[in-house]
């Protein structure tokens, strides 16, 4: 079983990379940066129509302008449009760099074709690509949520130095595929090998403990929180609140939400959800009329 797999593997202390942002290093001036740079931020404000027709207005499009529309497509929810776009810039004979595949399989694993996924994953292996972080994070990701969890794993203990993100994103590979031990055992060997959890992190895995249930497992992963110094995010306070929520504990979600420094609409619905599931209506319209 794939349980007994991830409990044999272990995992030696990690060396953990970071990320680029960029693909490439633009320069100042005139030419196709610049409209590479525009089109990027049409499509990071999700305007799709703008960067469409910017694109189709470039006089000679490059690696870098196929590559921001596949990866902008494929983030704006147009996956078939990004595997499409993919097809087309080979067409026209341009070679792909990592960041063209990052957003391809992307774009596939919003599709969640299994098929597509594999020969994907075999045009990576051809290209020698599959030594690159991102995209072998984004490879096991596409396996993950077509439902294929072996080659997920499989590809993730291939990696040499995994980092946040791969690490992050393999439990939440199980959380989606409702492995919910699998993923709070990883999440463990993790901070055992030397991950110090972050924010990501910690959202992950506290949707694991909510689908389990487990009361011993939430207040651990509570004081983790305040031991890492987290509580202060948001985002953090509300996954609590869920989690206790969930445990039908109102004492120590009230007290979760009396000391938030700040709360958002999120902070406030669970708490009204939680008194009105336990049948305190009034109390509940008195939070609604704060």
């Amino acid at each position: 079983m794939l349980f007994n797999k991830i409990k044999r593997t272990p995992f030696a202390p990690f060396q953990f990379t970071r990320f680029c942002t960029s693909c490439e290093t633009y320069v100042s001036g005139f030419g196709p940066c610049n409209y590479n740079k525009l089109l990027s931020n049409y499509f990071k404000s999700g305007f799709i129509r703008e960067a469409e027709d910017l694109f189709d207005g470039i006089p000679e499009r490059d690696v870098v302008s196929w590559s921001t529309l596949i990866h902008g497509y494929a983030i704006n929810g147009y996956h078939q449009k990004s595997v499409e776009s993919f097809s087309q810039m080979r067409f026209a004979g341009l070679f792909f760099n990592s960041f063209t595949m990052v957003g391809v399989l992307v774009g596939t694993a919003g599709l969640r074709n299994l098929e597509l996924a594999k020969s994907v994953h075999g045009l990576i292996m051809k290209c020698g690509l599959e030594s690159n972080l991102r995209v072998s994070t984004a490879m096991f990701n596409v396996y993950a949520r077509c439902g294929n969890l072996s080659d997920s794993y499989a590809l993730f203990l291939g990696l040499k130095k995994p980092n946040y993100v791969s690490c992050n994103a393999i439990v939440a590979g199980f959380i989606r595929n409702e492995h919910y031990k699998e993923a709070v055992f990883l999440f463990d060997q993790f901070r055992m090998s030397g991950l110090v959890p972050n924010v990501v992190s910690i959202l992950t895995v506290v949707r694991g403990c909510v689908a389990l249930g487990a009361r011993t497992l939430c207040e651990s992963i509570h004081g983790l929180v305040v031991k890492l110094g987290l509580i202060l995010d948001i985002s953090v306070n509300n996954s609590l609140l869920d989690v206790y929520s969930s445990l039908m504990d109102l004492d120590t979600a009230n007290k979760i939400f009396k000391e938030m420094e700040r709360k958002d609409i999120i902070s406030w619905t669970i708490m009204m959800g939680l008194l009105i599931d336990l049948q305190y209506a009034c109390e509940a319209l008195n939070i609604f009329a704060k």
